[in-house]
């Protein structure tokens, strides 16, 4: 999950957030040469571990439109709290009645349940003291939630009862007694977070032992190693397969390379490497990287590219931008929507493609400038690379695209049913002279006049033409030269005439 500024809309993430939490800094060496990044995997085209699903949940569409929710029973009598499905966080958190937006906020009253306890500091929740959380420990005394720095003593560890969903929507409910944090903290400027009763991270490292998805596994009585899930976003919500792809899913399916590198400091998120990213005609790769990382995060909702491939995208659309995060479709005469094209890219080097509609980021708000997209900027042309600053794939990318993650091989799997559309591309520019055209930007590339003396671009004709100053200094050199060629032959003309006189009056 990525941090979003608290004067924007919540789909909105920051993106320096973004790319911290996302930076893939693995053990392998990186080369930038022409942006080329070399990457240490196994090809491994489909899982040979790929189970049946042993529950299938529903997902809750949250009150922002963007973003799913889970409903979890916490407590004892039991309290529904829609919780965030996050992919870039591992730990199970709940808010508490001190971090509740508003009213209307669904916030943990722990104080309303009689399994609820504070364990004690070191202990892994063995000893606990219900009554006072101040005598436990203050481990979090600097608890980071996606960057914002929580107010100190405020984030504790528990321990709860906890079921996933109620009876009547799922077949096998599931009670857990495990371990949690609860946060006591005021979260007004966590956009994200608000009308959440926290936090259900599906990353992969889990440092405080708390709900995981090798629990869930475990009360199923599957081994806890079986760690794949499956999600499935629609527009009204999905659902979220536990242990397993459905059958339905894998002939479709497109699997990523087998055991991308991690390190500590992003070892939540799934990455993967994608190749061939392809937009319209341009390959967006091209002369920059023979492949790109990318990352999935379900608490952001957004597209976010590094800075040479965000402008690539630019070029062969009709969108506009007045900020790094702030883009616009035109709307037609008639105030519709145009049509937008497909992202395609490939999982592995020779694998099928994998299509994106862009249309999936269109949001509901217009402005004078358009219908706003959820695309955003990252990086710069000069510290963007293929591992450092990978791209994002929010909720909003998720939308009606399977995505599997196996987390024993530390592969992403997706299935998707659109096919790669140019339509809404925009239109290729008209080269004139010695112009080429370039596919990937979208635009006509001057030659190199300046790679040769006293030659200049000329845009009228599209050619080098001799730089008219250098023009100019030589005709007056030539003048002058002519001059002074003139003068000498005129004076010695005149010398010579003198000396004859001279010479005949002797």
């Amino acid at each position: 999950m990525q941090t979003n500024h608290d004067n924007l809309n919540p789909y909105y993430s920051t993106v320096a957030v973004a790319v911290a939490a996302a930076v893939v800094v693995v053990v392998v060496v990186v080369v930038l040469n022409g942006g080329n990044a070399q990457r240490t995997v196994s090809n491994d085209p489909v899982p040979s571990f790929l189970p049946v699903p042993v529950a299938t949940f529903s997902l809750d569409m949250a009150t922002d439109s963007y973003h799913r929710q889970l409903v979890f029973n916490v407590g004892t009598p039991p309290q529904a709290l829609p919780m965030l499905v996050d992919l870039g966080s591992s730990n199970f958190l709940m808010f508490s009645s001190d971090s509740c937006f508003d009213s209307s906020s669904n916030c943990y009253k722990e104080t309303s349940s009689s399994s609820f306890s504070y364990c004690s500091c070191n202990s892994a929740c063995a000893t606990r003291n219900i009554s006072n959380p101040l005598a436990t420990c203050s481990k979090y005394s600097n608890f980071y939630l996606d960057a914002d720095v929580l107010v100190d003593n405020k984030a504790y560890d528990a321990f709860e009862v906890i079921s996933v969903g109620a009876s009547s929507q799922w077949s096998q409910p599931i009670i857990l007694s495990t371990n949690m944090i609860i946060l006591r903290a005021n979260l007004n400027a966590t956009i994200q977070f608000r009308k959440n009763g926290g936090v259900f991270g599906l990353g992969y490292s889990n440092a405080f032992n708390n709900l995981t998805l090798s629990n869930m596994l475990q009360a199923y009585g599957t081994a806890a190693t079986q760690r794949i899930f499956g999600l499935n976003f629609t527009s009204t919500g999905g659902t979220f397969d536990l242990g397993g792809i459905p059958t339905g899913v894998i002939p479709a399916s497109q699997w990523s390379e087998k055991g991308t590198n991690f390190n500590s400091a992003s070892n939540d998120m799934h990455t993967f490497n994608l190749f061939n990213l392809r937009l319209c005609e341009g390959d967006l790769l091209d002369g920059v990287s023979a492949f790109w990382a990318a990352t999935f995060d379900s608490g952001s909702a957004c597209l976010t590219l590094p800075s040479p491939l965000f402008d690539r995208v630019l070029t062969w659309t009709n969108m506009t931008c007045t900020s790094y995060m702030d883009c616009y479709v035109p709307l037609a005469s008639d105030g519709s929507v145009p049509s937008l094209p497909t992202l395609s890219f490939q999982l592995q080097p020779d694998g099928q493609a994998v299509s994106i509609p862009l249309s999936n980021l269109l949001l509901s708000n217009s402005t004078a400038n358009g219908r706003r997209i959820c695309l955003q900027r990252s990086g710069s042309a000069g510290v963007s690379s293929a591992l450092s600053t990978p791209m994002v794939f929010g909720s909003l990318v998720m939308t009606n695209i399977y995505v599997a993650f196996h987390m024993l091989n530390k592969q992403i799997g997706m299935a998707s049913n659109t096919l790669a559309s140019n339509l809404g591309c925009a239109a290729k520019p008209t080269c004139i002279g010695a112009q080429a055209y370039s596919a990937s930007d979208n635009v006509c590339v001057d030659p190199p006049c300046t790679s040769y003396l006293f030659k200049e671009m000329d845009p009228s004709t599209g050619t080098c033409q001799m730089d008219p100053k250098f023009v100019a200094a030589a005709i007056s050199l030539l003048v002058v030269f002519s001059l002074a060629e003139l003068g000498s032959y005129v004076y010695s003309h005149h010398l010579g005439r003198s000396l004859y006189r001279q010479l005949h009056e002797n």
